[in-house]
């Protein structure tokens, strides 16, 4: 029994205090910077990743990296002041004097400056559970950006203690440039997310180990095989396509209901959208700009008259600033002349309503009406191509189309399918 007892006494002195690894922290305003670099942690910075650039702090410390505990994040925009947070040293690191380098986000979050430090062991902390804070929200802060490793990181993260709701404020407000765009639909991403091309790489030492770039073998992938995939029958175009320069951008709708409910549903739902595409995150009206610009409206009147009298309609222009002011056109292919004479009718109304008197002029041969004030507040050219109107809002793209329309003097977009050669009479032309 005395055994027993003894052997108890032993068991418990030894486990009084368990053996742990070393969790040292440390504030980052215990640091002691040179004072030429020495940063504002009390100013706001970019703690998250800008389109595609890792501006995320880091810290490289006794030849190690180390982890940054990212700050709470309350502003919607990535941005916050570090003068609360800490570093943590790597587990089982000794307790010692610090030398090392943060690295921090320049004021526009273009890219990271190096700010040396040096720190005595006696401003460390040792305390196990600030250390696994620290450490969760320095993962967490990558988990919600699109560096690689992302599924690593959350782990990291859940592991340490931390909370993935946080997650989302690092991640939802990552840039979206137009490479994006593309990035989707192309192996790019993928590679460059693998190769942590958009990372920033701190390494020490010689060049030993390293490996030629030119000595990689590429990605080998099959190619794809696309007979029997591709319908062999030739896609029927619109006809308004043969009435529209090939160099220029168009949509098109087969039906004026299409139009309708996709100018609705981009009224109700793409709104919520524009934080993401637009740092601004505000709606320019520029469907509304441009309809009074041009005598157009979709009310109710205009759509029970569109029903009846459109048959379908395309839009188009020469350049996409559409937000500062563009050269646009909208063409209508209406049931026969009625039609047409219809939305004249609710066009010059409108003129009239506003105070705007109508100029008659000829463009290659055809008739057009015009509606323009000094400011081009309003500014409408109007067209008929057979059952064909054109309503644009600058005489030059007016000209263009008939150019086209009536000269033949430009390729039209219905020649630029490959099914189809490169004159309108190979396809339907609307006055035919």
């Amino acid at each position: 029994m005395r055994l027993l007892l003894s052997f108890l006494a032993v068991f418990s002195a030894s486990n009084a205090v368990p053996t742990v690894f070393a969790q040292h922290v440390v504030r980052l305003v215990d640091l002691e910077f040179v004072e030429s670099t020495a940063p504002g942690l009390e100013q706001g910075r970019w703690l998250a990743a800008i389109e595609g650039r890792s501006i995320l702090p880091r810290a490289w410390v006794n030849g190690a990296h180390a982890f940054v505990g990212m700050p709470r994040v309350n502003s919607g925009f990535g941005a916050g002041a570090l003068e609360e947070s800490h570093i943590a040293l790597p587990e089982g690191a000794a307790a010692e004097d610090l030398d090392g380098v943060l690295y921090l986000s320049d004021s526009n979050g273009q890219r990271l400056i190096a700010h040396p430090f040096v720190a005595s062991a006696s401003v460390l902390h040792t305390d196990e559970a600030l250390w696994r804070a620290t450490v969760a929200r320095h993962y967490l802060a990558r988990s919600g950006t699109r560096l690689a490793g992302v599924p690593w990181f959350r782990r990291q993260a859940l592991a340490h203690g931390g909370d993935l709701d946080e997650q989302s404020t690092w991640g939802r407000h990552r840039g979206f440039g137009g490479n994006d765009l593309f990035a989707m639909f192309t192996g790019g991403r993928a590679l460059a997310e693998n190769l942590s091309l958009d990372d920033v790489y701190i390494r020490e030492g010689d060049d030993e180990g390293l490996v030629a770039l030119e000595s990689i073998d590429g990605v080998r992938v099959p190619e794809m095989q696309f007979e029997g995939l591709v319908p062999v029958e030739v896609p029927r175009l619109d006809a308004l396509a043969a009435l529209i320069p090939s160099d220029q951008h168009a949509v098109f709708f087969p039906s004026f209901e299409g139009l309708v409910r996709t100018a609705d549903g981009l009224s109700n739902e793409a709104r919520p959208l524009l934080s993401a595409f637009d740092g601004r995150g505000e709606s320019q009206l520029v469907r509304e700009r441009y309809e009074r610009q041009m005598l157009l409206k979709l009310g109710f009147v205009e759509r029970q008259v569109g029903g009846a009298f459109v048959e379908s309609i395309a839009l188009t222009g020469s350049d996409s600033y559409l937000r500062t002011g563009s050269d646009v056109a909208v063409l209508f292919k209406c049931a026969g002349d009625a039609g047409v004479n219809a939305l004249r009718s609710q066009i010059g109304a409108r003129a009239q309503s506003a105070e705007v008197e109508a100029e008659d002029m000829s463009m290659h041969g055809t008739n057009v009406t015009g509606y323009v004030t000094e400011d081009r507040q309003v500014s409408a050219y109007l067209a008929s191509v057979g059952d064909v109107l054109i309503v644009s809002n600058s005489e030059r793209q007016c000209a263009r189309l008939l150019a086209l329309a009536v000269a033949q003097g430009a390729d039209p977009l219905q020649g630029a399918h490959p099914s189809r050669g490169s004159h309108p009479s190979q396809g339907s032309h609307p006055s035919q």
